[in-house]
């Protein structure tokens, strides 16, 4: 090597450290990626996670939130469709008929809000094995104006899990919003999955608000809606795994959410609570860097609490599902659903 080279090599390195820097020690944990055949595709797939973000890293989703659920079918045929739905969506009580030819305000609004939270469109497909590029030809969806369009994401596959990217301009600068999905197998189970899993934000205090949104594991899906009264679950069952890895399950975690609505609440004497789960084992995971992200894993014991509180106007905003991740007794991450102002906004 030549002493005119040698600084050409330390500035490519110093160039390669600012692209990966943030990100934190050791390779992520996931397998090799594989470029899927058509054939890979074909099947039904159970939505696991929703990750949306810009040239600076990680965004709060505008359109699916936290701990959305959906499922993506890839028929034999030709044909395909997609639904997805966000959590903590409305509860409406069933009508007499669907259609009374009266519409309240309130009824305009609750329409509006059931209308918000779901998405759905089906059509045909085709795959390009070269460019490993899916393209969703939309013969009709629920946005009329989506109709005749045509999507392509960008797929790579890796084990059980089909990772759907989808690029676009926003606001004058480049988005992405990532789609992981799980094999849906004959049975009805996620294959090589324990249950699906969903988005995590930060936990509450503005540095950690502003963090990556991250997937949970194991997420049990949302429970229907259940009238107020009903009782807390259980006591929490036994650990099955190592407490190494994911701390001790925590006793008095009921005590820690409820300390964490009193301090966090606007009005916290307002509270219902509809359900608090048991604890269960899963992990969080952080991303970082915006060219070579990287993914780091944190463990612990996740739990749910749906509750309703009133807001600024003094009015019930419904309920809502909030997610926590347990370190022991310690709450370490918190997930909140869509934004409302019953929340006290955090102090600068």
């Amino acid at each position: 090597m030549t002493r005119r080279s040698i600084p050409a090599l330390i500035a490519c390195l110093l160039t390669l450290g600012f692209w990966v820097h943030g990100a934190p020690a050791g390779a992520p944990e996931r397998s090799v990626a594989a470029r899927p055949t058509k054939q890979t595709i074909v099947g039904a797939w159970r939505l696991v996670s929703i990750d949306y973000s810009g040239p600076n890293g990680a965004l709060a989703d505008p359109v699916f939130g936290p701990n959305p659920q959906g499922i993506i079918i890839y028929d034999q045929s030709g044909w395909m469709s997609v639904q997805i739905v966000t959590a903590n969506r409305p509860v409406i009580k069933r009508p007499a008929t669907r259609t009374s030819g009266v519409l309240t305000a309130d009824d305009a609004k609750l329409a509006a809000a059931a209308f918000d939270t779901y998405y759905a469109y089906f059509g045909t497909w085709d795959y390009n094995e070269d460019t490993s590029v899916v393209t969703h030809h939309l013969k009709s969806s629920l946005l009329p104006y989506e109709t005749g369009l045509d999507f392509s994401r960008e797929v790579v596959f890796e084990g059980a899990h089909l990772t759907l990217i989808a690029r676009s301009q926003e606001q004058g600068e480049a988005r992405q919003r990532t789609l992981v999905w799980a094999k849906i197998t004959d049975s009805g189970r996620v294959a090589a999955l324990p249950t699906p899993t969903a988005n995590v934000q930060a936990a509450l205090p503005p540095a950690a608000s502003a963090a990556p949104s991250t997937p949970l594991a194991p997420a049990a899906p949302l429970l229907p809606a259940a009238p107020a009264a009903v009782a807390e679950s259980g006591p929490p069952t036994p650990s099955h795994a190592a407490p190494t890895k994911y701390g001790e399950m925590p006793n008095d975690y009921k005590t820690a959410i409820r300390k964490f609505f009193l301090e966090h609440l606007r009005s916290p004497d307002s509270v219902q609570y509809r359900e608090i789960t048991n604890p269960e084992q899963g992990y969080t995971t952080s991303i970082s860097g915006s060219i070579l992200m990287s993914e780091k894993r944190q463990y612990g014991w996740i739990v749910r609490a749906t509750i309703n509180a009133k807001n600024s106007h003094d009015s019930y905003v419904g309920f809502k599902t909030y997610t926590f991740l347990f370190r022991g007794e310690k709450i370490v991450d918190a997930r909140l659903p869509l934004p409302g102002d019953e929340m006290i906004e955090p102090t600068p």
